[in-house]
């Protein structure tokens, strides 16, 4: 019961319905198996609306379910700024101690780059971070970037074409930063002002990338493009 919950709660999410999503894998009891899993799906979704402080329960309850997961760990040290003396310093170097695999020793490593650079530690951050990349099997690819970009740029070269003209819509503003910039509180300022409406952290453009991605390329990511800009 509670694997087509979870099901449910994935599809839910997919299909951009994340107040669904939530309430199902809520569903999902303590005691059960899948709770973990159910909490860190919970997480992300919390984090990508911008919810940091719900995000930040959601994956401290997965990591006190499943202290094996690594990418937890890492979620849950970038929903907010911590302080030196925190108990998850000491509970990540313990998880640290049994972990075998490279990927769940990457994870952690770069969780404690982040946290030593919360608090200023600058060196020994970046001996984490050193670590980490090592065990890191994928490689910045710079030519695949490059071809992903102009093929956005060549296939989303048109005018979106929305019913009413330009000057009777809403002009959309986009705010964009890496993590930890200043981006939420910007918004917030901007939110502020009665002639402005924030809409948190969308989700669609990341979606539509996602689907770009998956396409073979040239005829269909250009159809692709041409039924988004149409409407």
């Amino acid at each position: 019961h509670s694997g087509a919950v979870l099901n449910r709660a994935l599809v839910l999410d997919a299909l951009g319905r994340e107040q669904d999503a939530l309430g199902a894998a809520a569903s999902i009891p303590v005691d059960d198996p899948l709770f973990a899993k159910a909490r860190y799906l919970s997480g992300r979704i919390r984090k990508e609306l911008g919810d940091m402080s719900g995000a930040e329960a959601d994956f401290t309850a997965c990591t006190e379910a499943d202290p094996r997961n690594a990418a937890a760990w890492h979620e849950r040290v970038l929903t907010r700024r911590y302080e030196k003396g925190e108990s998850i310093f000491g509970l990540l170097t313990r998880q640290l101690e049994t972990a075998r695999e490279a990927d769940t020793r990457a994870r952690l490593f770069f969780a404690l780059a982040k946290l030593h650079d919360d608090i200023t530690d600058y060196r020994t951050a970046a001996g984490y971070l050193h670590r980490a990349n090592s065990l890191v099997q994928t490689r910045y690819d710079s030519a695949a970037i490059e071809r992903r970009v102009t093929a956005l740029r060549e296939h989303f070269s048109a005018p979106l074409d929305t019913p009413g003209s330009v000057e009777s819509r809403p002009a959309p503003l986009f705010i964009v930063g890496l993590p930890r910039s200043g981006t939420t509180l910007l918004e917030v300022q901007l939110d502020a002002h009665p002639a402005v409406t924030a809409l948190g952290e969308r989700r669609d453009l990341p979606r539509l990338l996602t689907s770009f991605d998956r396409l073979p390329g040239g005829n269909e990511q250009a159809a692709m493009a041409r039924d988004y800009l149409s409407g």
